[in-house]
């Protein structure tokens, strides 16, 4: 079961990089804001905190999204189901989705994503133009890349080198990287993510 606790370590890591992505964006969103408030002149207050038990909530108008994003999202939404694969060549060797463990009988696997089982030094692709937000790795799990596009993010996993950084634009197909090579085959892992409109969760 080894597999399945790298791929929960993995899904965590995924989850706590992309909150923290979407915290820096409310804040960059947040700054913004006040900077056009007070270059019109309109006074701007804190937000107010409601307490409900324990947990102290705060409350305020949910953020606009950005012309930019707004233009962005519906270019990928567009391209929906048509989307490029992340490496040029391979099979798809697990699915989305809770599936039958590949060896184990009577086990079940939940995969967020996409596996794509490619040749040797396969080059990674990004599937639509955005901007990397992330670049990260985990021990057994290679680097990992996350291309922001609008709210929507999509993370290349399992990479054995990286040919991007952050703040990078990347057009469609450009080379991220090279497919890792785990012992046993050549995998990439790709995720699509969508995150909410009020930037504090996602779907």
């Amino acid at each position: 079961m080894k597999q399945e606790a790298d791929r929960r370590k993995l899904t965590a890591k995924i989850e706590e990089i992309i909150r923290k992505e979407i915290e820096a964006e409310r804040k960059r969103a947040e700054e913004a804001a006040r900077k056009t408030a007070a270059a019109s002149g309109t006074a701007t207050s804190a937000p107010k905190t409601e307490s409900s038990g324990s947990v102290a909530k705060t409350t305020s108008k949910t953020l606009e999204l950005a012309p930019e994003t707004k233009l962005a999202n519906a270019d990928f939404e567009k391209n929906k189901g048509a989307l490029p694969w992340p490496v040029s060549a391979g099979i798809i060797t697990t699915h989305f989705g809770r599936q039958p463990h590949p060896s184990l009988a009577g086990i079940e696997v939940n995969n967020n994503g996409l596996d794509f089982t490619t040749e040797k030094d396969a080059s990674v692709l990004a599937v639509f133009a955005g901007t990397v937000t992330s670049v990260f790795s985990i021990p057994g799990a290679g680097t990992n890349i996350i291309v922001t596009h609008g709210t929507y993010k999509t993370v290349y996993s399992g990479l054995a080198s990286v040919s991007v950084k952050v703040g990078d634009k990347v057009s469609t197909k450009q080379k991220l990287g090279t497919v890792m090579y785990d012992g046993e085959e050549n995998t990439l892992h790709f995720e699509v993510w969508k995150i909410n409109s009020d930037y504090r969760d996602w779907e």
